[in-house]
């Protein structure tokens, strides 16, 4: 078991930083979907307005 042990901490001290990487991926992923979002967002609320003043 003492052995199954020092395994489980070796992989859960690999995995922590691995966890951290795989947060700041996502966060990073997070942020750019958001911007795409609001970009879209804004082009079709300039597109709406655009039809109501011209169409």
């Amino acid at each position: 078991m003492s052995k199954d042990k020092k395994q489980s901490d070796k992989e859960n001290g690999r995995s922590r930083e691995d966890l951290e990487d795989e947060f700041e991926k996502q966060w990073e992923m997070q942020d750019q979907i958001h911007k795409t979002c609001k970009m879209k967002g804004d082009s079709e609320e300039k597109q709406k307005k655009w039809n109501e003043k011209y169409g």
